[in-house]
């Protein structure tokens, strides 16, 4: 939102552009608090937030309106581990996603985009998958209707609104919330890893709720900005969500996030050092998560599901206290002090396999719930295109070294040690990699040859790119 209110007040538009027009204006609004005290940066934000309020009075009036901000995410270390309680350091970017936001006619949503690559999009209520009574979110998502209306269009940013407008239904308690009138702005460059479709749906799910007189506290609406995501065929984490909900000007924000016990409660900020600059890179390639990469993203996904399951019945079979294996239920807590060293880690990852069918999956494992998990990654996939088999050691491997370089990352900034930082950070890249500097596709060893090798040459774990 664009002041430090809990829920962003609304104003006439006429009043707003005012207020932004007077020499004091992004002073009273919060701008040094939000953006800091670079001039040109204020100057930059002034001038896109006038442009959608223009906008906006343009094709729905003078009518009062809420605007609300959300920035861009940045994970310096910590990737792809947060929908398995790995540790993450987040930060958010100056780049953000601005909604303009009034009350509609009550049964339509129309929204209107300050980039004409977007056409503009008018959403009747009485055309979405219905609720009724306040379901569980991850079950109306499955149903075969709302997977049938959704992916009818993927990918398509309509469904981003549709999702937090029923989330917001949802959070509200009520299936009658009233439609808005929308101007979208945003500098964020879609598909960059910058989160633009989290900061679209964490500022949507803020102009519903504030124009219904509610917050949620930060852990509730960081879940509800991942199912609004969740519900357009995303099967994100919520590290991007958190990056945005809790970020700080100068800060990032250390700790982790566990889905099936999920609090904030232990994300700390860190206030980054004075002497570095984060430097974001236009790499020219995209992403999407919810469209044509969502199979392989998805894959991974279900991959750390299975994989947390494996290793923790591994630990039981291999005679491991009962204690012991039921704290290993996250990354965060799979460390080489957990179990005295990174050989004896090795040697439990040894005894995963690098890959299973499914069936022999089932047959080999305990999976009370594997239907259930499976329904919920691929249900919304073709069956002919829906995987039979699924990688095991690769996933688990990277994300136990990946959260044990995040862990390590924020005491090395704290410390001032910004080489060993430099090193987690290549060390990390280096394993996510699929195609190297060369341009070669890039195949990371997992067979037992190659933990042999990483135990006899004693390699940290957090040197290990998985």
């Amino acid at each position: 939102m664009l002041t430090t209110d809990r829920i962003p007040k609304a104003l006439p538009v006429d009043v707003w552009l005012d207020t932004l027009g007077a020499s004091d204006g992004p002073l009273r609004l919060g701008f040094g608090k939000i953006y800091g005290n670079n001039p040109v940066l204020c100057q930059e934000r002034c001038a896109r937030i006038v442009r959608a309020l223009a906008s906006y009075r343009e094709r729905f009036g003078n009518t009062s309106v809420r605007v609300v901000r959300a920035p861009g995410r940045i994970n310096l270390r910590g990737m792809h581990v947060d929908t398995h309680g790995g540790y993450l350091n987040l930060m958010t970017h100056q780049r953000e996603v601005l909604v303009v936001a009034g009350l509609g006619d009550g049964g339509a949503t129309h929204v209107t985009n300050t980039d004409a690559t977007f056409a503009p999009l008018s959403i009747s209520k009485n055309r979405l998958p219905r609720m009724g009574q306040i379901p569980d979110w991850a079950d109306f998502i499955e149903r075969t209707d709302v997977r049938k209306h959704v992916g009818s269009r993927p990918g398509h940013w309509a469904n981003y609104i549709e999702g937090a407008w029923l989330r917001a239904e949802q959070a509200i308690g009520k299936n009658e919330v009233s439609g808005l009138n929308l101007v979208v702005d945003s500098n964020l460059p879609r598909g960059a890893a910058l989160s633009s479709s989290a900061a679209l749906c964490l500022a949507l799910l803020h102009a519903w709720l504030g124009w219904h007189g509610q917050a949620l506290p930060d852990d509730e609406m960081i879940l509800a900005a991942q199912d609004a995501e969740w519900y357009t065929g995303s099967r994100c984490g919520t590290c991007d969500q958190a990056a945005i909900q809790l970020g700080q000007p100068g800060h990032l924000i250390h700790g982790a996030l566990h889905p099936k016990a999920f609090t904030v409660k232990d994300m700390v900020p860190i206030a980054m050092p004075d002497d570095l600059r984060v430097l974001v890179i236009n790499s020219f390639t995209r992403r999407n998560i919810s469209g044509a990469e969502k199979m392989a993203y998805t894959r991974n996904r279900f991959a750390y599901s299975m994989g947390m399951d494996i290793f923790q019945q591994t630990l039981r079979d291999m005679g491991h206290p009962a204690g012991l294996v039921d704290r290993c239920d996250r990354l965060s807590r799979i460390t080489p002090e957990t179990f005295g060293g990174g050989a004896a880690l090795y040697a439990i990852l040894k005894r995963i396999p690098q890959s299973l069918n499914l069936e022999t999956l089932r047959s080999r494992y305990d999976f009370p719930d594997f239907d259930h998990e499976y329904t919920r990654y691929f249900g919304d996939v073709d069956a002919a295109h829906r995987p039979t088999s699924i990688d095991l050691r690769g996933p688990l491997l990277f994300g136990i070294a990946e959260s044990e370089r995040a862990r390590h990352f924020a005491g090395a900034l704290q410390g001032g040690d910004y080489s060993l930082a430099g090193k987690l950070m290549t060390w990390g890249h280096d394993g996510d990699r699929r195609i190297d500097r060369s341009g070669n596709l890039v195949q990371q060893p997992t067979d037992d040859a190659y933990l042999d090798k990483l135990t006899a040459d004693a390699t940290p774990i957090v040197q290990c790119p998985g």
